[in-house]
């Protein structure tokens, strides 16, 4: 498998996203899907991954999905849906909504558009399927100052992820390498920034991260 090639293609295709994405369009978007107004679960931490291991790129596993509306709002997630997830709102302490998350499905793409509540995009996602795999990933955090982020796959599962600072053009911000145990499940993600390297998630456990001078090789 060439990766170079693939590489090169996710950069371009993550290219033309980016020079596609139109912030009125996805709220269009929006505005023009159903969303069910059942609740289904909620949650004290995400415990839905929007893209592959979303969750786990923050240093820690998902939470548990709990049926039903939760008896107090504040620091929680509700999920609402019928037969899958949805819509996500956000609650902080307080119990205000800090932002709502919606989940469009249609044929092989899956996209997340992610927004305040001022009604301002936060994050872009998309993920490409094919025969109910993932095979393509890109990840928008911030259009104008932020990152964006391809995934590269291996045999069904994501090997790589690559992020791009998107300030003074695409430049590669940090690389994330996926580890996975005798059953293949994921069992470290270990991350490279700058001149620093070190595991930012561990299976079981709660490391902190922790780093070696490093040169990044792509």
């Amino acid at each position: 498998m060439n990766y170079d090639e693939i590489y090169k293609n996710l950069k371009n295709n993550l290219i033309n996203e980016l020079n596609l994405f139109d912030e009125d369009k996805l709220l269009d978007k929006i505005e023009e899907n159903k969303f069910s107004k059942n609740i289904i679960y909620h949650s004290k931490s995400l415990a839905y991954n929007y893209s592959p291991f979303y969750k786990e790129l923050s240093g820690s596993s998902l939470d548990t999905l709990k049926s039903g509306e939760p008896k107090k709002l504040g620091n929680n997630y509700i999920y609402f849906g019928d037969n899958s997830i949805q819509k996500i709102e956000r609650y902080g302490k307080t119990g205000k909504l800090s932002g709502t998350d919606y989940i469009i499905e249609k044929q092989n793409i899956r996209e997340i558009i992610s927004i305040d509540n001022f009604n301002d995009i936060e994050k872009y996602i998309k993920v490409l399927f094919e025969d109910g795999i993932p095979i393509e990933s890109y990840t928008i955090d911030d259009i104008e100052n932020g990152v964006a982020t391809i995934y590269i796959y291996n045999n069904e599962k994501i090997f790589k992820s690559l992020s791009f600072a998107m300030i003074d053009g695409l430049t590669i911000k940090n690389e994330t390498i996926y580890n996975y145990d005798k059953d293949n499940n994921l069992d470290s993600i270990f991350s490279t920034v700058g001149d620093h390297q070190g595991i930012i998630y561990k299976k079981w456990s709660h490391l902190k991260w922790w780093c070696v001078p490093v040169h990044i090789i792509i």
